[in-house]
């Protein structure tokens, strides 16, 4: 469960974000819709530990700045990043020894033929387009078996997965392999996703 309580953000005199709160429970999807300024990356940020702000966010009950929080949370940037030196599948690695993940070869073999990675899982990173750097982030993310997978515009760039069900697909949190037990999720700008699976709508403007 994702829990935003009353988050407030301030950029020197401008108000980003003002009093933004919502619940993502588990096993459901929250998605972030709003003009340009209204404050969605902000929350985005702010949610990724990436931004000090005012307020309450909390992961399965727990502090997001906390150890125990981030150990069951999981981040796709908007724009993907890979390290040049390593391939996919070290990058895969790096992961889960981070996260302390035992017996993750089956998993990620299967989430390489879901994402159409088997035969790039020995590339290098700086050998990779766009769109195959951001199937790798989220094979990154789902590899942990997060409780809550927060989503930025995911598909950008990953367009072929985009329009079908098996790209739609990755936010059936309630029903996905490679999740933990009751994973929520929340993304931005998911319009397509929201209509094919509805869940938590959060919509605003002006930072509210």
């Amino acid at each position: 469960m994702l829990e935003v309580v009353n988050l407030t953000k301030k950029y020197g005199k401008t108000l980003a974000a003002d009093g933004i709160g919502f619940t993502v429970p588990d096993g459901k999807i929250g998605i972030l819709l709003g003009p340009n300024g209204a404050g969605k990356s902000t929350v985005i940020k702010s949610i990724a530990g990436l931004l000090r702000y005012q307020g309450s966010i909390r992961i399965q009950g727990l502090d997001a700045g906390t150890v125990e929080a981030k150990k069951c949370f999981a981040y796709v940037p908007e724009l993907p990043y890979m390290y040049e030196a390593l391939t996919v599948r070290e990058h895969i690695e790096f992961i889960v020894r981070a996260y302390g993940r035992e017996g993750w070869e089956e998993e990620a073999r299967a989430l390489f033929d879901r994402f159409e990675l088997t035969d790039k899982q020995y590339k290098l990173g700086n050998e990779l387009s766009k769109g195959m750097m951001q199937k790798v982030s989220i094979c990154c993310a789902l590899i942990i078996r997060p409780k809550v997978i927060l989503l930025d515009e995911p598909m950008v760039g990953a367009e072929d997965h985009a329009p079908g069900a098996e790209g739609r697909g990755l936010y059936r949190a309630d029903q996905h392999p490679y999740a933990g037990n009751g994973e929520g999720t929340v993304g931005r700008d998911l319009r397509d996703e929201q209509r094919a699976y509805p869940g938590n709508l959060c919509q605003g403007g002006a930072g509210r």
